[in-house]
């Protein structure tokens, strides 16, 4: 097949990195593949991740002087991700992508895969075509509501704008994907859209690592519903064990950083909490693989890719009871059910990793389960899905 795929912004922590997995894979299967993407912070993330795969064709759209910066301004506040960082090039998507459009027009693909409900605005009117296969891959809530929750003030018109967008994004599509059953039944309860449930895929490591260091790891994007400063009160009340924990991944809010940083300090922890920032691909991998456990951030049950990430290098999780994870993996076999914010429950989850066949047991356990959600798994049910 000769397969489009209308990619994420470039983001390290995002989708971005799922769609290459699919991308890669798609085109070992012996496919065509066409990946377009703005050109915007497409370096940046390239290098993060240790460079782009090979076997793709990448369509770059490049930003447009004049109009990139108009819409920068006038968009300004309804584009914050990431605590700030502007990454949403809409001129190379308005501009760059209908220009680019005609190029896939003469290829004449057979399917397309777009990301979220935001990704089809690049080639708008290829998206519209009838005459290819359209796989729309949702993996978060609407755009609409996320607006609603960063700026409540937005203007209502915008807003119903964005809204009716989405709507003719969905109804164009033949096909949804959803990589979350919490975000399926968000689409199905604001669009009644049915939705096809794919969760995102990894990578195994080859072989087994036996060996651990004396650290922990939770990452996430931190806001304040993932409740970060609860990691803090856990560290205090492991007063007889020399774990320590590392706090990787983006802040979103700059005030929650500071009072993390604070707090640290404040409650003597300096030695047990690491905070990392800016890890690269191939760093965090090599964090993970020394990882006695994941433990998964507060507020986040529907958040699983970092967790399973880890988990295909070894590591056993520790995550609430109504986190999707536990969908893909038992608790006492891959890891512990612990109750969200209950300092004793979670101290008592980790204490028992102290015994070192328990955390032997789990790690390979966790490791061999993986391998049911390796990319290339995912990749030959995407191929199904999209012929």
């Amino acid at each position: 097949m000769r397969i489009g795929i209308l990619s994420e912004p470039p983001r390290l922590r995002s989708p971005f990195k799922a769609g290459l997995e699919q991308a890669r894979g798609l085109a070992e299967r012996g496919h065509h593949v066409y990946f377009v993407v703005q050109k915007r912070n497409l370096d940046a993330t390239a290098r993060l991740l240790g460079g782009l795969p090979q076997n793709i064709n990448y369509l770059a759209l490049q930003s447009v002087p004049i109009v990139t910066r108009a819409l920068d301004f006038f968009t300004k506040s309804l584009r914050y991700v990431e605590g700030g960082v502007i990454d949403v090039d809409l001129g190379a998507m308005l501009v760059s992508g209908w220009c680019m459009s005609k190029k896939l027009f003469k290829i004449r693909l057979d399917s397309l895969l777009s990301y979220s409900t935001l990704s089809p605005l690049q080639m708008f009117n290829l998206y519209s075509s009838h005459e290819l296969k359209k796989v729309l891959y949702l993996f978060d809530m609407p755009i609409y509501i996320m607006m609603r929750i960063v700026n409540p003030k937005v203007n209502v018109a915008i807003v119903q704008f964005v809204r009716l967008f989405e709507e003719s994004v969905i109804r164009k599509a033949d096909i949804i994907l959803c990589a979350t059953r919490g975000a399926a039944l968000i689409w199905k309860k604001l669009f009644g859209v049915d939705s096809v449930l794919l969760r995102f895929g990894c990578q195994p490591s080859s072989t087994f690592s036996h060996s651990k260091g004396d650290y922990m790891i939770s990452i996430t994007s931190w806001e304040p519903q993932r409740n970060p400063l609860f990691l803090l009160d856990v560290m205090g009340a492991l007063d007889k064990t020399d774990l320590r924990l590392i706090v990787a991944g983006k802040w979103q809010d700059k005030s929650l950083y500071e009072q993390f940083k604070f707090s640290v300090y404040k409650q003597g922890l300096q030695k047990k909490v690491i905070i990392a920032r800016n890890l690269g691909d191939q760093e965090l991998t090599e964090l993970y693989r020394k990882a006695v456990c994941f433990i998964q951030p507060a507020g986040s049950s529907t958040l699983y890719k970092s967790a399973l990430e880890a988990a295909s290098q070894g590591v056993p999780i520790i995550a609430p009871f109504q986190s999707e994870l536990w969908e893909m993996f038992d608790s006492g076999v891959h890891g512990f059910k612990v109750i969200e914010n209950n300092v004793k429950s979670y101290v008592d989850a980790i204490s028992r990793f102290s015994d070192e066949d328990v955390l032997h047991k789990m790690g390979y356990e966790i490791w061999k389960r993986c391998s049911e959600y390796s990319w290339s798994s995912h990749v030959a049910s995407l191929e199904e899905l999209m012929q």
